[in-house]
């Protein structure tokens, strides 16, 4: 089973989009809201959707996103995990795929998908052609930040429930704000290799009230970052597109094999 969890604050007006998009995949999987203590309806939207699939909501008081997040996964059933936030949203096929890719290759422990853009009107604007590669390495260090490599695509990722208790994250994911997802990325590299799937799972939806946006300065000290930017560096790019065209045969393809990791 794939468990996803979604923590959410008075976000109901993006939610529908997330809960719709849940609601239209094939696989065995549940959705977990879990509610910091919302007031704007997004118990009773939650309920429209609760007999559509399998849906639980809960609502207690957080300090937080992450804290959200830890409640949220304390509550799964899966063996496989991930979070999606509120304002984002998975392609129909996202969760068949990430059932069939761990299903196939029983040696990966975590995957990401193609990163891409969207807005709030549903279209994606934006998805990177050539499936790029991340080095462990460079993620153990802490160079996929802003101002270097690039932020990770987080509505991408997905990982096997033994991985995040090896990353043990309830140890210091709810300390951070804006960047708890950077810290826990450095955690699983101590343990696991990310793998990039060369399909579309997740879809970063672009919103001037994000975190990340409203809180920039916080969000960059998290990570260590003294850029004024959220976009890799011009050298983090080339370095980027580098990696991925030499390592493209260690992409995960659907149809294809594994490669062979070195």
């Amino acid at each position: 089973m794939i468990t996803v969890v979604t923590p959410t604050l008075n976000a109901a007006q993006v939610l529908e989009r997330s809960l719709y998009a849940m609601s239209m995949q094939q696989a065995d999987f549940e959705h977990i809201i879990q509610d910091g203590g919302s007031a704007d309806g997004t118990a009773e939207l939650v309920a429209r959707y609760a007999c559509r699939y399998d849906l639980r909501f809960h609502q207690e008081r957080d300090s937080g996103m992450y804290e959200g997040v830890l409640r949220g996964m304390a509550r799964a059933r899966g063996d496989i995990l991930a979070w999606l936030g509120a304002d984002d949203f998975y392609m129909p096929w996202t969760l068949s795929t990430v059932e069939h890719m761990f299903a196939r290759y029983p040696e990966v422990d975590w995957i990401i998908g193609l990163p891409a853009l969207g807005y709030q009107n549903n279209r994606i604007v934006k998805v990177v052609p050539l499936a790029p590669v991340y080095l462990r390495s460079f993620i153990r260090w802490g160079w996929y930040r802003p101002g270097q490599l690039g932020c990770l695509q987080q509505e991408s990722m997905f990982w096997r429930r033994s991985l995040w208790e090896k990353a043990q994250p309830s140890a210091f994911l709810a300390k951070y704000k804006i960047s708890g997802d950077y810290q826990l990325w450095r955690a699983f590299a101590r343990h696991s290799r990310l793998w990039t799937v060369s399909t579309l799972l997740a879809a970063f939806s672009i919103s001037p009230n994000q975190l990340s946006a409203t809180h920039l300065s916080r969000c960059l000290a998290e990570c260590g970052a003294n850029a004024h930017t959220l976009e890799p560096s011009w050298w983090g790019k080339f370095v980027n597109r580098a990696i991925s065209l030499v390592a493209n045969y260690c992409v995960l393809r659907p149809e294809a094999g594994l490669a062979t990791q070195r």
